[in-house]
C-alpha cells in the first residue's frame, strides 16, 4: 500500500514538473515574440499609443500631401509656441518641394504690416508699435516669429480677421466672414498662379475653424475648382497657453483632449495631435501702461 502510494505521489511530481517547464516554455515564446515584436517594428499592444505617432510638423505635412485642395485650414488654441513653429516647419518644407506658399492669418492687415523685416533680415515691430499683453495669444512671440519668418522667406501673408471692433457679429458670422476671405484669396491665388502649384496655409482659432465643415466654406471652393479641405484641428494633450481670461491674458492650463491621430470625419476635420504645449507670451509687453487701449485699437485697424 505504501508503495503504491509512493509510486502515485512520484508521477504526480512527474506530471507537475513536465507541466511547469510547459509553461515556462510559453512564457519564454510569449516574451520571445513581443521583444522581437518591438525590434521589428511591428505593433505588439492594440492599446492607443500614448504619443502621437509624429511631430506636429511631420502631421501637417501629411494632411497636406493628402488634401485634393490647394487651401490648408490648421485650427488651433492661440498662445502656444508648437503651432506656429509646426505651421513654419511645415511651409518650408512645401517650398523645398517647390510649391508656392502664401500664409493667411487671423490677425488684422495693421498687426501684419507692424513686423518689420530690415535689410539685414532682422525683424523688429514698426516703431513704437508693440502688441499688447492684454490681447490673447494670437499677438504671442510665435506668431510674431511665424510672421517674420514668412517675410523673410519672400511668403505673402494675408490678414482674414473679421472686424473684432464689431461686438455685435457672432462667432458664427465672423466664422462666416473669415472662411469667405480665405475663400477669395484662394480664388485669387489660382488666377495668380493657374499651374495649381500652390498652397495657402491658414491659421485660424478652433472654433472657426470647426465651423468650415459645416459651413458654406467648403463649397465655395469648389465651386472654384479648388477642392473639398482638410482642416486640422490641434488639439494638446496637455500643457498650457496664453489665454484671455477675466479681462486679462496670462498663461493658463488646456484641458486634456482626446485625439485620435488623423482620424477624418465627414466634414473633414481631421485630428492633429500635440503631446505638449507651452505658453507664448506676448511678442512685446507695452509700455508704458498710459497709451490708451483704444489707440491701440486704432493702430491694428480695430476702429
Amino acid at each position: 500500500m505504501a508503495g503504491a502510494f509512493a509510486d502515485v505521489l512520484r508521477d504526480g511530481r512527474r506530471a507537475y514538473s513536465v507541466t511547469m517547464r510547459f509553461f515556462h516554455q510559453c512564457l519564454a515564446v510569449v516574451v520571445l515574440g513581443l521583444c522581437w515584436g518591438a525590434a521589428s517594428g511591428r505593433v505588439v499592444s492594440t492599446q492607443m499609443p500614448s504619443q502621437p505617432p509624429a511631430t506636429l510638423c511631420e502631421q501637417i505635412g501629411k494632411l497636406s500631401d493628402q488634401t485634393s485642395s490647394n487651401v490648408l485650414v490648421i485650427g488651433e488654441i492661440h498662445g502656444t509656441t508648437q503651432t506656429p513653429e509646426a505651421v513654419r516647419c511645415a511651409s518650408q518644407k512645401l517650398l523645398g518641394d517647390g510649391i508656392r506658399v502664401a500664409l493667411a492669418l487671423e490677425l488684422p492687415g495693421k498687426a501684419l504690416e507692424a513686423v518689420i523685416v530690415t535689410q539685414d533680415k532682422a525683424a523688429r515691430l514698426r516703431g513704437n508699435l508693440q502688441w499688447d499683453k492684454f490681447w490673447d495669444g494670437k499677438t504671442s512671440e510665435a506668431m510674431f516669429n511665424l510672421i517674420a519668418w514668412a517675410k523673410q522667406s519672400g511668403i505673402e501673408v494675408f490678414s482674414v480677421e473679421a472686424l473684432p471692433s464689431a461686438a455685435w457679429v457672432s462667432n458664427e458670422a465672423r466664422s462666416a466672414l473669415i472662411g469667405e476671405r480665405i475663400a477669395n484669396r484662394a480664388f485669387d491665388l489660382d488666377q495668380q498662379y493657374p499651374d495649381k502649384r500652390w498652397q495657402l496655409v491658414t491659421l485660424v482659432g478652433r472654433f472657426h475653424a470647426a465651423s468650415f465643415g459645416t459651413s458654406e466654406f467648403p463649397g465655395k471652393l469648389l465651386e472654384r475648382g479648388l477642392g473639398k479641405p482638410l482642416i486640422g484641428m490641434v488639439k494638446p494633450m496637455a500643457g498650457e497657453a496664453w489665454l484671455f481670461k477675466n479681462q486679462h491674458g496670462g498663461v493658463n492650463d488646456i484641458p486634456s483632449d482626446r485625439c485620435e491621430f488623423q482620424t477624418a470625419n465627414g466634414t473633414g476635420l481631421v485630428d492633429l495631435c500635440l503631446a505638449q504645449s507651452t505658453a507664448s507670451l506676448p511678442a512685446v509687453f507695452r509700455t508704458p501702461r498710459s497709451v490708451a487701449n483704444d489707440s491701440i485699437n486704432e493702430v491694428f485697424g480695430f476702429n
